[in-house]
């Protein structure tokens, strides 16, 4: 009898597995609703985990204004301040030493005034290599001319640049909450192993122009200095662009850094001097001198012939295109107006100062280029390049050894 028993709680045990398992089977692919009894497929009850952290926004560092990057002279402009011109200031030698400086404002008996500003260049901006997080590994320098950013890295002797890897965004909400893969960046080098590097970048492939302001992320990994110049070795770390000063990761995950860099101009003040002979008391009433209607030309060599004028010789080898040419009317230097001929490009640019305008003429401007300068005064109504006004980017004229530019001009203050 013992047996039979054993034999039906065996039977019945093996009943009660089946049937759990067949109740298992039947409702594990469906959740009993709330509003009905009946069964619907459906999917898994969402997790009850705490939800993650808000993604933190990284710290991006901007660099100080650095050294000027001047620009060719081919590139330069220079742009007049008209007196309505909010901008513009009267300006005088507030110190009795003889120089002009362009903070030194007045209202009132003014001996100079800023009539433009001439572009020079732009700001550099400069950064820090920082290996590990807080260990300082190299100079970092960007800067920019008419066409693009360039990006140059110089470690110390403390390691070399085994690759470089680096990103770039147009707009700040872009950027990365956490490190993006370094191979995955669209500027690559590998095999580097040097310890400096430089590239360009073209506003183009950058996708903004020179008023963007572009972020990067720079990253290098570093390998053993080829010279030893270091006691302490960064090899083998991992390296990102910051500030100069120690940088303070506060996201979480793996650290990185963000830099961001904006062209920044540089002018330089056109400062002339005014010819106070009124009274002097400020009132701009007696204090101003009507312009006369002269024939002026610009230069630095009298022409022949028995009519007075002047022209450019820009024949010699080494010619300076950053010369300044006076302009003459009536055979007299107009103070403050002078032309600068960018040869190479065959652009003239002009300066008329305080004390020149054009004429209210048609083609108050003409200008002829010359392989073989005249031995007489041509005729400027037959000359090939007239302009009715002049703009800031400059004229048009070709590439010359010599030229002669003629104006209608309106002047006062005449050097005797």
């Amino acid at each position: 009898m013992r047996p039979r028993k054993a034999a039906n709680g065996l039977l019945i045990i093996v009943s009660l597995l089946a049937l759990i398992a067949f109740v298992g089977c039947d409702l594990a692919g469906y959740d009993i609703t709330e509003d009905t009894d009946v069964l619907s497929r459906g999917k898994p009850a969402a997790s009850t985990k705490a939800p993650k952290d808000e993604p933190i926004p990284p710290v991006i560092y901007s660099g100080a204004e650095g050294e000027v990057i001047p620009v060719d002279s081919t590139d330069q402009y220079e742009t007049r301040w008209e007196e309505g011109d909010p901008r513009y200031r009267l300006l005088a030698d507030t110190n009795d030493d003889g120089i002009v400086e362009a903070w030194e404002v007045v209202t009132e008996n003014a001996t100079h005034a800023l009539v433009g500003e001439k572009f020079i260049g732009y700001y550099s901006s400069t950064f820090s290599l920082w290996a590990g997080q807080d260990n300082f590994a190299g100079d970092v320098t960007i800067s920019n001319g008419l066409d693009g950013v360039t990006l140059s890295v110089d470690t110390t002797g403390s390691a070399d640049i085994a690759e470089y890897h680096i990103y770039t965004y147009t707009s700040e909400g872009d950027l990365p909450d956490k490190r993006p893969a370094p191979g995955q960046a669209p500027y690559v080098v590998e095999g580097l192993d040097a310890d400096s590097f430089e590239i360009f970048f073209s506003f183009e492939e950058l996708g903004g122009t020179v008023d963007t302001t572009y972020y990067f992320i720079i990253h290098a990994a570093l390998a053993d200095d080829a010279e030893g110049g270091s006691e302490t070795s960064l090899a083998g770390e991992t390296a990102y662009v910051a500030g100069e000063d120690l940088p303070d990761f506060n996201g979480k995950g793996a650290w990185f850094y963000v830099v961001s860099y904006s062209a920044v101009p540089y002018f330089e003040p056109i400062i002339v001097e005014l010819d106070n002979s009124g009274d002097g008391d400020g009132d701009g009433d007696d204090d101003v001198v009507n312009l006369d209607e002269e024939t002026a030309y610009a230069g630095n060599t009298a022409g022949d012939g028995s009519s007075w004028w002047y022209y450019i010789d820009a024949s010699a080898d080494d010619f300076d295109e950053g010369t300044q040419f006076a302009i003459y009317a009536g055979q007299k230097i107009v103070p403050g107006a002078y032309v600068m001929y960018a040869k190479e490009a065959g652009i003239l640019s002009i300066t008329f100062g305080e004390n020149m305008s054009l004429q209210g003429v048609d083609e108050p401007i003409k200008i002829n280029g010359y392989e073989e300068i005249p031995d007489r005064r041509p005729n400027s109504g037959n000359f090939p390049y007239k302009f009715e006004s002049y703009n800031e980017e400059g004229l048009y004229v070709d590439t010359w050894d010599y030229l002669i530019v003629h104006f209608d001009a309106e002047v006062t203050g005449l050097e005797e």
